[in-house]
């Protein structure tokens, strides 16, 4: 069932992504100046349906399977390096939303939590915490990968079997959101290279050259950064809440710490490690 999820997730990207080649390039073939630009266009694709449509019924049924599964195989290929390459361009925003969403609204009861397990994530979790703008986005991306990483390891160690099927499918949905909005920025860099490159501007007026140039790649650009701001942080939002519901239910004691009032944090890590070495001096006894 996943696979088939996956397999899903991967062909809707990618074909969004080729919808939207379609369109960038009917953009490109229509004629400057034209009065009715969404008929001309509309009456474009009608003409290539009807060719394609007449090449499939030349071919013949048996190469007509040929194509379809190779159309199918380009798009789910398509989706899965739009999955791949996402990453690339938004790792870095990510980061720094996570520190300022997450990590530091979270800091009373996230602190003691990282201390008890200081051997594999205190360090990283210090780093990036008390990192700036420009390092958390850039310098310390390797620190908010293991961070991420462990708080995703906890909840799937500890929380129960349908709140993690509620998060699988936020991370899904969140990864399929990502793909499109890296559709819409190869969109918007395909339609500023063309135009200021290939096309004759000379036969373009200037309110056409900015709309296109500048207008619709900006307007993707915000559409797609606000796509992925936006699932990401309902993504978190749902992690940090069954988070702290799972230590409540699990590990209580180390949400003692998180309830002390009117102390700073190296106080409140002080006593997180005096709870500690008392568990284990019992543990031990």
């Amino acid at each position: 069932m996943k696979q088939i999820a996956r397999f899903a997730e991967y062909c809707v990207t990618g074909g969004l992504f080729w919808l939207c080649m379609i369109s960038f390039y009917t953009l490109s073939v229509i004629p400057a100046g034209e009065d009715n630009f969404f008929v001309s266009g509309l009456t474009l694709w009608n003409n290539w349906i009807i060719v394609f449509a007449a090449t499939l019924t030349n071919m013949g049924s048996g190469l007509e399977k040929v194509l379809f599964a190779a159309g199918l195989l380009a798009i789910f290929f398509t989706g899965l390096i739009l999955d791949m390459i996402s990453p690339r361009f938004f790792n870095s925003l990510e980061a720094y939303i996570f520190k300022k969403k997450f990590l530091e609204p979270n800091q009373s009861w996230l602190d003691p939590l990282m201390l008890e397990n200081d051997v594999f994530i205190q360090q990283s979790y210090k780093q990036y915490l008390e990192s700036n703008w420009f390092e958390c986005c850039v310098k310390h991306k390797k620190n908010y990968a293991r961070v991420k990483a462990f708080i995703q390891s906890y909840l799937f160690t500890y929380a129960s079997g349908s709140h993690l099927e509620a998060v699988t499918d936020k991370i899904q949905i969140w990864r399929t959101s990502r793909s499109l909005a890296m559709s819409m920025l190869v969109l918007a860099a395909l339609l500023s290279l063309t135009y200021a490159i290939v096309v004759n501007t000379e036969t373009l007026s200037t309110a056409t050259l900015g709309t296109t140039v500048i207008g619709i790649p900006i307007l993707l650009l915000v559409i797609s950064v606000s796509v992925n701001v936006s699932m990401f942080q309902r993504l978190w939002m749902l992690i940090a809440a069954l988070t702290y519901t799972t230590i409540c239910k699990e590990q209580p004691d180390i949400l003692k710490v998180s309830r002390i009032e009117g102390r700073s944090r190296q106080e409140l890590l002080e006593t997180a490690k005096k709870i500690k070495a008392e568990q284990q001096k019992k543990a031990a006894s």
